[in-house]
């Protein structure tokens, strides 16, 4: 199984799948307005992400993709000023919707200040998936990629504490073990999350989801999508559609989720339908590392 690939695709299909109720915090209209959810949906007309399409991305995924476009036409590999550069001058042209780290790095690179925003938002897990897929300098890519748009410190320890579980995966070990192990290396940081997240497994998702909290918080997502991962640690599935009936930030959350569970079981099992819904998905399914 290509450990690196699997992430990779699972990170876009859990944005995708999160496109139609993502940031919807109240979770009797995700399900008055979409029911049951079983796959891809299309975006209601009240939501930020009113003018995508179904099988589109959310702002996190079309930035994933255009850091993999960044990625593959820089064989030297990842450079932060080259990279700025680059993301000033495609989101000169982007007409999707743009979030406060956007917004601060933009105008960070206007000042001339090759630094990221201080945002303390999941989103800066997005550096994940494509740099273990098409980085040769794994871990430090992630991270300066992170503080590129997200240069806070719990950002930076979420980012590292992925890549070191990602690595787990890689070696063939069990998931709730390496999760447990990492707990106590990250201690002093993560550990409390971690730990809190493991306590509560026998309990209902979206409830659970709700007292951790939905918003795009690190803290609070990276607890909820830990809760998943666990819970849901036998079905790719399952933790993907159960992430996004709880509403919140559920595409943050669904790439965190997509790109762990992804690696870990591959997305064979998945919905064909869910690949043939996405819009890009065979865009994205052609990117391959060059060297």
């Amino acid at each position: 199984m290509n450990n690196k690939r699997n992430a990779f695709l699972g990170a876009f299909i859990g944005d995708a799948l999160a496109l139609g109720p993502h940031w919807i915090y109240e979770t009797d209209k995700i399900k008055k307005s979409f029911g049951e959810i079983k796959g891809i949906v299309k975006p209601l007309e009240d939501t930020f992400h009113k003018t995508k399409k179904k099988g589109e991305f959310t702002h996190y995924g079309d930035q994933m993709l255009m850091l993999a476009e960044f990625m593959i036409n820089n064989e030297e590999g990842f450079n932060k000023k080259d990279f700025l550069d680059f993301y000033y001058d495609w989101m000169q042209k982007y007409d999707g919707y743009l979030d406060h780290a956007t917004k601060e790095t933009l105008k960070n690179i206007e000042k001339n200040k090759y630094e990221g925003s201080e945002s303390e938002e999941l989103a800066g897990i997005i550096s994940v998936p494509v740099m273990y897929y098409l980085s040769d300098d794994f871990k430090e890519d992630a991270i300066e990629r992170t503080k590129s748009t997200h240069n806070s410190a719990i950002v930076i320890d979420i980012v590292s504490f992925v890549v070191d579980l990602l690595e787990h995966i890689e070696k063939g070990k069990d998931i709730e073990e390496s999760i447990e192990t990492l707990e106590e290396k990250y201690d002093s940081s993560l550990g409390h999350l971690v730990k809190k997240a493991r306590s509560k497994v026998e309990e209902e998702p979206i409830e659970t989801i709700k007292e951790f909290g939905q918003m795009c918080n690190a803290e609070n997502a990276f607890l909820s999508s830990i809760y998943l991962i666990l819970k849901y640690k036998d079905n790719l599935k399952k933790a993907l559609l159960m992430n996004v009936q709880a509403g919140g930030d559920s595409a943050a959350r669904g790439i965190m989720i997509g790109t762990i569970l992804g690696a870990y079981h591959g997305i064979d099992k998945l919905p064909a339908e869910w690949q043939e819904d996405m819009k890009y998905f065979e865009k994205i399914s052609s990117i391959k590392k060059t060297g």
